[in-house]
């Protein structure tokens, strides 16, 4: 707290950490369609449209577990817990938009 009010003092530019690794680090300023792959957009988008694993496996070839790991792959990347929070951060985000078909 010293630094940062000394630094504001002396009409330095004072970042917290948080801020600083938003603003400098690269692995954190990766855009978000650059995080998630193409099965997972894919993967999203019929999460999006009220489809469950089983049928989104089956609508993509894929297993039940492989889309559920995908699954989990989304959520971890845009910090969510469960599918309304993932909907209504990825509407925010602009991943989705309401009437998306």
């Amino acid at each position: 707290m010293q630094r940062a009010a000394l630094k504001v003092y002396n009409d330095q530019k004072y970042y917290s950490q948080d801020i600083s690794r938003k603003i400098f680090d690269p692995e954190f300023n990766r855009t978000l369609s650059e995080k998630l792959s193409e099965r997972e957009y894919e993967i999203l988008r019929h999460i999006a449209e009220g489809l469950n694993n089983k049928e989104i496996g089956r609508l993509l070839f894929i297993s039940e577990f492989t889309v559920l790991t995908h699954r989990r792959n989304i959520m971890r990347k845009l910090n969510v817990k469960n599918t309304p929070q993932l909907i209504v951060e990825s509407i925010k985000r602009g991943l989705i938009s309401i009437g998306d078909n």
